[in-house]
């Protein structure tokens, strides 16, 4: 996991959020390979900040960005948001296994209609 800082200086109560929100994510997917979290402040001027979330998993890169006015929402809002589009991929996965076994399923009974109706007879 990488933390990079620009324009600003993070609590270390910030950096342990961080680490505990990055510890959930790896419980909750094992194929994450590294995890990047850029903080800055995006206006000095209205002391709004902007985190920028890079996962890296085998196959795919997800990217979030969050903005507001508090760091602490920032960084809870991009992790809040990561989650979800994991749990979305995730989710798209065990749907596509179960359509492709009925699928194969289907496949195997309705390519030769009568061994099925053979097989109920004995």
């Amino acid at each position: 996991m990488q933390i990079n800082t620009y324009n600003l200086e993070v609590s270390s109560k910030i950096r342990s959020m961080i680490e505990e929100e990055y510890k959930y994510l790896h419980r909750f997917n094992q194929f994450i390979l590294l995890l990047k979290c850029d903080i800055e402040e995006f206006d000095a001027s209205l002391d709004s900040y902007q985190v920028t979330l890079t996962l890296y998993l085998q196959d795919k890169t997800y990217t979030i960005i969050s903005c507001d006015w508090e760091l602490e929402d920032a960084v809870e809002e991009a992790f809040i948001s990561l989650q979800d589009k994991l749990m979305r991929q995730q989710a798209r996965l065990r749907l596509g296994f179960i359509k492709g076994t009925f699928e194969r399923l289907w496949m195997a009974v309705s390519s030769n209609p009568h061994s099925v109706g053979k097989r109920a007879r004995y």
